[in-house]
């Protein structure tokens, strides 16, 4: 956790070099770690929450932030969260990721959320909470088929047929395995189709 905030902390002292404010995120994110900040960011902070920014501060602070500070606060937390994985500071690194996942789901970045539930996934495995993890992997599934993973909308499908037969649901085991079938199908069909082109 130390290393985290370290890592944080020296984000925050480059950009008051720079003479630029962190995002609200990011205050935030230093207010959860403990990391003391300047009475001006504090006061920021206080004033300037979500809940109380009207509809339109919020699309201009979102149309001011440029593409550099978006990737640096992406950066920072994927780095933060790594160093907590890497500790298996799970119940940590939990809120964390899904701050990551709701900012690339804002962005509509679907590509990165795929390795974030992945992440998100780990950390339920290990911490054993099976009902967070069964739903994680149905939003999970989502993000698959709109990439077109097969393979992974697959692999999901096991995962959560899995589940339901080692909790003694038949019923919804028998649901995801015909949903397996079907996909299965769907992917045959499509291989004979390329096949037929060539």
């Amino acid at each position: 956790m130390e290393e985290a905030a370290a890592s944080l902390k020296s984000y925050l002292d480059l950009l008051k070099e720079l003479g630029q404010k962190p995002s609200s995120d990011v205050l935030h994110l230093a207010e959860k770690l403990g990391i003391p900040l300047d009475s001006t960011l504090t006061a920021e902070l206080a004033l300037k929450t979500d809940e109380t920014k009207t509809e339109t501060e919020k699309e201009l602070e979102k149309n001011i932030q440029d593409e550099p500070e978006q990737t640096n606060y992406e950066s920072v937390m994927d780095g933060i969260v790594k160093t907590l994985e890497e500790k298996d500071s799970y119940e940590e690194a939990l809120p964390l990721l899904k701050d990551l996942l709701n900012y690339n789901r804002q962005r509509v970045n679907i590509s990165a959320m795929d390795p974030i539930y992945e992440r998100i996934e780990r950390a339920h495995s290990t911490m054993e909470n099976d009902e967070e993890l069964v739903a994680t992997y149905k939003e999970h599934l989502a993000i698959k088929q709109q990439l077109d993973d097969i393979e992974g909308e697959l692999h999901l499908l096991d995962m959560i047929s899995a589940h339901y037969t080692n909790i003694g649901d038949l019923k919804a085991s028998k649901r995801y395995q015909s949903e397996i079938l079907r996909v299965k199908d769907g992917l045959e069909y499509k291989q004979a189709m390329e096949e037929e082109v060539q």
